[in-house]
């Protein structure tokens, strides 16, 4: 192909190519876009973890005013990780009784022998953790042996559980240990769980420490 050497030709090359510093220019202006990009998915990963933190505490206290209300023990509950989607996402209140050493659901007039209101769902893909994944030597509530056995729509549903007696008080996990609750994003490989947001390759998650009296829960993440 013969080379360009009219003016004409010259110009419409000169048109057709980008310059070094057009190149920059749009180079600079990608950056900013992505860095806004991140800038808005961290702001909604922070707004998702505060929501989720101020979900438990409140679903503590209102398990802790219904069972001072109606003098029943009630119990604040988590499926545990086997119930599908919801396991370890969701939680609920019910009424429950200690029969033989095993807490039960109470049969009443509102609910049958269901949760006392509709499952909350943690925001986004935060779930509740175990102290495996937080890679912490304190248990979490979701870490305790027992569980409560409900029927859910004909679905048999095991769940974590905190039980208020009829004071106010926590009476169980019932032994003098912290009573600890972790959340954080989590992520699923195949059949595995791992905590998907990590800080210099360190799992990222909420840790709340438990007033076994008043039920207020503070971060404690270090």
């Amino acid at each position: 192909m013969p080379p360009c050497v009219s003016k004409t030709c010259r110009k419409t090359s000169a048109l057709s190519a980008f310059s070094l510093i057009e190149l920059l220019v749009v180079m600079a202006i990608v950056m900013i876009l992505a860095g806004i990009a991140v800038s808005g998915i961290s702001n909604s990963s922070h707004q998702a973890r505060k929501t989720s933190r101020e979900m438990v505490k409140t679903h503590l206290q209102q398990a802790r005013a219904h069972a001072i209300a109606t003098r029943n023990s009630t119990a604040l509950i988590i499926p545990v990780r086997e119930s599908g989607k919801s396991g370890l996402r969701s939680m609920s209140l019910i009424e429950v009784e200690k029969i033989d050493g095993r807490y039960l659901p109470i049969d009443n007039e509102s609910s049958g022998v269901g949760p006392l209101q509709r499952w909350t769902t943690l925001a986004q893909n935060f779930h509740f953790v175990t102290k495996f994944m937080i890679e912490s030597d304190q248990s979490t509530v979701v870490d305790q042996v027992k569980t409560l056995t409900i029927h859910q729509r004909g679905v048999e549903m095991k769940c974590h559980m905190i039980v208020f007696g009829s004071n106010g008080q926590i009476i169980y996990p019932s032994s003098s240990a912290p009573i600890h609750i972790a959340i954080a994003q989590v992520a699923r490989n195949g059949s595995a769980f791992r905590i998907s947001e990590m800080s210099n390759q360190t799992p990222m998650f909420d840790l709340l420490l438990v007033n076994r009296l008043t039920a207020n829960a503070r971060n404690i993440t270090p």
